[in-house]
């Protein structure tokens, strides 16, 4: 049993349930069993069909007028929660966590229905590792040929390789990577990027000589619980998934494997801490196109993967987060643009999208006492996007939104006095605006304005700063009185050390366990005080 709701009356009857942004809902699709994943297949003449993975089997959909779904056949198969699908040549593969092996269907015939002898199961006896009867995922690179099965009874949930090309239709084994367990695999050309799930890790291994594969390198991943990972197109990136509850999708820069970089990462900013669980993410064109469970599906500009900024969404779960309900997978992949969507309760989703670059905001901000970089400012845009940034421990920070045009721009952070500036923002644009902030009044007043600046200072200076047990201040004083001390503040003027200094030159030890924060030194006498020297306190 099917039904298709058609975008006219789906819109109006769930207008105010759903949150959408540049992904405009064609049809819905709704079955009498549960759905896993989801993907799609072009065939000879242009017809698109979306490959639907239902709890029991599979069904085709041709939706060449994404509007109007037409079903072409719903093909049975071993009951399981997990099933998933991908396709090469005329062929399309599945798996389920259940039994029966590698799902084989040819879809030669569409878009007729294909008949009972194009289907059948692969179950091979593999030399020295065993049956093969369950996988939880695959993946088939088709630009080599090859088939990875992910997660299977064989070879501890390593991967499985396969032939797919050499004799279409009919795998053979050819060798098995690493036996560590793989929820999921991408691969292109001489590498798989395995996401080692129970490692919390993604792993590159060299797949070049099948005879002899070895890991190259391994990272975690926010929330050392990776589901997925997909390459960016020009392979220098890795974005992550972990299937946590208020998990992000991570980036990483790959293009030295044996030195893999956190560049950023990624969470809808209206569902930050409401529970919300990232399931898959994949690549199209430099957009990540992520299924987030109860947010339904997410469209992120990754074109600068350091600054990841949100550009569309269109939410089919009604209700909120912090479950597996709602999407669990997307494809992204027809040359149309059609975007597929599978939500586990209610069905196919299909959808036009309308991929637009983000407005890019970046800078760096510094206190105006010191000149040093200012950490911890929050950076809001006034809009009706929802946006935000926390300056990082360089100062530098990074946000943005799909919406261009001229807005304020609010920089705060406890102690320091906020600033609101007008910028102008355009689509695939980064605009640069650098802002310096002043403590509040009564910090810097309490510091120098209310009492006159000491003279012959000739040396004033913290190291290491950030600081920890060993740094010390060097200081020189020209004229040494003997009411002279060394004091400091907090960021709200509050003294919280003082410490008698007895000699014109030297050092002085900061070896105290302080609350994270910045600090401000400064050299009193009973008639002056120094210019303050700012020390910051990382966390520990």
């Amino acid at each position: 049993m099917r039904k298709i709701f058609l975008f006219l009356l789906f819109v109006i009857l769930q207008h105010f349930a759903f949150s959408q942004k540049n992904l405009a809902l064609q049809s819905n699709v709704t079955y009498s069993q549960n759905l896993s994943d989801i993907w799609g297949y072009t065939d000879s003449v242009g017809n698109e069909y979306a490959l639907v993975c239902l709890r029991a089997g599979v069904a085709i959909e041709n939706i060449t007028d994404p509007t109007n779904p037409q079903n072409v056949a719903i093909i049975p198969g071993p009951a399981s929660t997990w099933r998933d699908a991908k396709t090469i040549g005329h062929f399309s593969y599945y798996i389920n966590e259940s039994s029966g092996g590698l799902q084989v269907i040819n879809l030669k015939n569409l878009p007729n229905a294909p008949d009972s002898t194009d289907s059948y199961f692969w179950t091979p006896i593999i030399p020295g590792i065993g049956q093969l009867s369950t996988c939880h995922n695959i993946y088939i690179d088709t630009e080599t040929g090859y088939g990875f099965l992910a997660g299977c009874n064989v070879n501890n949930g390593g991967v499985i390789i396969i032939d797919l090309f050499t004799n279409p239709g009919n795998p053979t084994f050819v060798a098995a990577a690493a036996a560590v367990y793989a929820h999921d695999v991408y691969a292109r050309g001489d590498f798989i990027y395995t996401s080692d799930i129970y490692d919390g890790a993604f792993a590159i291994q060299n797949i070049a000589n099948k005879d002899s594969i070895f890991t190259i390198s391994s990272q975690t991943t926010p929330f050392t619980f990776t589901h997925n990972a997909w390459l960016s197109d020009d392979g220098n990136t890795i974005f992550t998934t972990d299937e946590r509850n208020n998990a992000p999708v991570g980036a990483y820069d790959i293009s030295d494997m044996n030195n893999i970089k956190y560049l950023d990462e990624f969470r809808p900013i209206s569902s930050v801490n409401t529970g919300l669980i990232p399931h898959n993410v994949h690549v199209k064109n430099d957009y990540l196109i992520t299924s987030f469970y109860t947010e339904g599906i997410v469209i992120t500009d990754a074109n600068r993967p350091q600054n990841l900024i949100e550009v569309g969404n269109y939410d089919t779960f009604d209700g909120g987060n912090g479950s597996y309900g709602g999407v669990w997978g997307a494809y992204p992949f027809f040359e149309s643009g059609t975007i597929l969507g599978s939500d586990s309760g209610t069905g196919l989703y299909v959808f036009k999208p309308n991929y637009t670059r983000a407005c890019y905001l970046e800078g760096e901000v510094k206190d105006s006492l010191t000149g040093l970089a200012l950490d911890g400012v929050t950076v809001t845009i006034v809009s009706e996007d929802a946006n935000n940034a926390i300056s990082a421990i360089t100062g530098e920070y990074k946000t943005g939104q799909v919406t261009p045009g001229d807005f304020e721009v609010n920089f705060s952070k406890p102690g320091y006095t906020s600033q609101t500036i007008s910028a102008s923002l355009t689509n695939g644009v980064v605009t640069i605006v650098n802002v310096i902030l002043a403590p509040v009044a009564d910090v810097i007043d309490s510091m120098s304005t209310s009492i006159p600046i000491l003279e012959g200072v000739e040396q004033f200076t913290a190291y290491p700063n950030p600081f920890n047990e060993n740094t010390t201040i060097q200081f020189e004083l020209l004229n040494l009185l003997p009411s002279t001390s060394l004091v400091v503040k907090d960021i709200l003027g509050r003294e919280v050390y003082q410490q008698s200094v007895t000699q014109p030159k030297g050092y002085l030890e900061l070896g105290h366990n302080w609350e994270a924060g910045i600090y401000f030194v400064q050299i009193r006498t009973d008639q002056a005080l120094s210019y303050p020297l700012k020390i910051i306190k990382n966390k520990n």
